[in-house]
């Protein structure tokens, strides 16, 4: 909501994935992830966004996780 598109970006790492399967967007990599967050909110005018709970779980490979939060928006 505050257009902190690098911001989000940098929440990901660099060869992160950021799906919204409900819309069939899929985003790979911080570069795209910043280019495609910048241009879906560039659609509307505002919307709310709450998010929830979600589990983070780590991998049998050293420094590696995969989590997943649920994210709900109105427009």
């Amino acid at each position: 909501m505050s257009h902190g598109y690098d911001g989000f970006a940098a929440l990901f790492a660099d060869a992160a994935t950021w799906a919204v399967p409900d819309i069939g967007v899929r985003f790979a990599g911080r570069p795209d992830i910043r280019s495609g967050v910048g241009h879906r909110l560039g659609l509307w005018e505002f919307f709310i966004q709450t998010v929830h709970p979600g589990n983070v779980t780590a991998g049998e490979v050293p420094d590696r996780a995969t989590g997943r939060s649920y994210v709900s928006e109105l427009e």
